[in-house]
Order: C-alpha cells, then structure tokens, then sequence
C-alpha cells in the first residue's frame, strides 16, 4: 500500500510539473528565452518639455546606461514580451519598464538582455534609477539628487557628482571611480562587493554591506563610516577627518591612512592599520581578546587610534607623511 501511494504521489506530481512547464512554454511561444526578437526604437521629448529637469526611470530586466547629451532621449530594445510607458509631467520623464506575463518566466533560459540607453541633458538636475536583473551605468553626469537601485545586477558609476547621492544594490557588485559629493554618500550592498576609488565627499560617507569586500581607495571625506558583515574591509589611500570601521565576519586593513581620529572595532578577523605621520602624535587605545598586539607605544597628542578585536591580531604602524593620490575637484 506504501509503494501504491508513492507510485500514485509521483504520477500526480509528475502531471502536475508538466501542466506548469506547458503552460510556461506556451507563454513563452514555445521558445527558450523570454527576448525572441528585439525591436530597437527610440523616444525623444519634444516640445517646451524637451529638457526634463528630473528623471525617473525604472526597469524590470535590462541592461540600463544613463549618460549625458545633448537632448534627452531614451532609446531602447523592444519585444512583445516587455512593455513601456514613457510621459513628462510637471519637468519630469518618468520611464517604465516592465516584463509581461513575469509568473512564467524562465530564468533558466535567458539569453540576450534587452538595453536602454537615456540621455538626458544638463538641465536634469535629480534622477532615481531602479534597475533589476541586468547592469546598471550611470556615467558623466551631474546631479543635485541622485539615487540609483539594483537588483540581481552590478551597479557602475563613473565620473558622476551629486549634491547628495544614495547607491543601494541586491545581488550584485557596486564600482564606483571618480564620484564626487558635495553632500553625504551612501552606499549598501548586500551579497555583493563596494569598491569606491579616486573620489571625493565633502559630506559624510557611510558604506554597509553584508555579505561581500568593501575595497575603498584615493577618497578623502570629513567623515567615513564602513561596516561589514561578512567580508574584509579594505582602505588605501584615505584622507579623512574621522574614519569608523566595523567588521564581523572579516579583516580590516587601512593602508597610508591620513586621518586624526581612527576607530575600528573587528569581531573575527585581523585588524592592520599603517597611518600616515607620528605615532608620538597619537593617542593609542588597543583592546584584543584572543590575537597578537604588534602597536608603537602610544604618544600624548590631540589625534587618536582605538583598535578593538575579539578574534584575531591587531597590527599598528606608522609611516612618513607624503602626497596622497587622492582626487582633486580642482
């Protein structure tokens, strides 16, 4: 009766899994990939509105470039599996775009992304880009607002600046080089890596991710603020008025660090600090619970270092003060 009912439990499960893939396939026209054929076109706004003061794009599945131009112009990879939607309201275009039928999807079979190119000009002050399932650049641009999201995809920011600018990802990297902020930056990963280089914050910098490295370097900031989950934090290059880093699940290692208040607290993983000037001008806390202590013994100045471990050494040096490379805004 035992093996009857397992017999039976399998043929109904079997049915079953045929209905959902038929019924999936069908969907899909019977071919292995969501794209079929792309259609390339374009939309360009036109008229007294033809340079948006504000952008608002978000994507279902595709690969998104948001660049400068001359005119604003989004052109774009069209199929009947995606839909679009484009309107400017009020000085802002506002650009969707969505997958059809998204129960069925296959991701298993994905070939080819579809792309979207938007160009907009200078006059476009703000813009919040969310992207999911596909890569997302955003490049010579600048912006007074800008918040750019993704999701199962990287995120590529190249020579951008912003007054205030918030970088979120899921399931993706993040790289960021020569971003410059007048405001406050914040930048949050989780299962992916943050590198951050040859950039500037003239507000303060927060960076958390949970599961990836944070690699920063050649960045100056009054202010910066890394925290880390699971994975090492890495910092070359960094002029700052205070740095904060957390690690749990990883190293922490600071390399020609010109900063006058360091704190960095590590649970299980190895802390390495080399600063930039006189140890003779530091104050110098270390606290360990289970590593080696290798640190100059601590001077009487104003500047301060603490290093907190649980679970791993603590490494402290000093080196000659010297030229940064760090980014200059001129």
């Amino acid at each position: 009766m035992k093996i009857k009912g397992f017999i039976l439990t399998g043929l109904t499960v079997a049915v079953l899994g045929f209905i959902v893939f038929a019924v999936a396939m069908s969907n899909l026209d019977w071919k292995f990939s969501i794209n079929g054929n792309y259609e390339q076109k374009a939309y360009t706004v036109e008229g007294e509105e033809a340079l948006p003061a504000a952008l608002e794009l978000r994507a279902d599945y595709a690969d998104v470039t948001v660049e400068r131009g001359e005119e604003t112009k989004i052109e774009y990879d069209d199929s009947n599996k995606l839909g679009y939607a484009f309107s400017v309201s009020d000085g802002k275009l506002t650009v969707t775009q969505t997958q059809k039928r998204s129960f069925f999807r296959l991701w298993l079979f994905r070939d080819k992304k579809p792309k979207i190119k938007v160009t907009v000009s200078s006059d476009c002050a703000a813009a919040v880009v969310k992207v999911q399932n596909g890569t997302l650049t955003v490049s010579d641009e600048s912006f007074k607002a800008l918040t750019v999201e993704n999701k199962n995809g990287k995120i590529v920011l190249k020579s951008v600046d912003a007054d205030s600018a918030t970088v979120v990802n899921v399931n993706g990297d993040i790289e960021m080089d020569g971003f410059v902020c007048r405001g406050d930056l914040s930048v949050t990963n989780k299962n992916g890596d943050i590198g951050i280089r040859n950039s500037s914050v003239d507000g303060a910098l927060g960076v958390v991710d949970k599961n990836g490295d944070v690699v920063i370097t050649q960045t100056s900031c009054p202010t910066v603020n890394v925290n880390n989950g699971n994975g090492d934090i890495r910092l070359t290059e960094i002029a700052a008025g205070k740095l904060i880093a957390t690690a749990h699940n990883g190293d922490i290692k600071g390399n020609k660090i010109d900063c006058p208040d360091i704190y960095a607290k590590n649970h299980n993983g190895d802390t390495k600090f080399s600063v930039v000037g006189s140890a003779a001008d530091y104050v110098i806390v270390t606290k360990c619970s289970n590593g080696d202590v290798h640190a100059p013994q601590s001077g009487s100045g104003e500047k301060r270092i603490e290093l907190i471990n649980r679970n791993g050494d603590i490494d402290l040096s000093f080196e000659a003060k010297g030229s940064l490379n760090i980014l200059n805004k001129g």
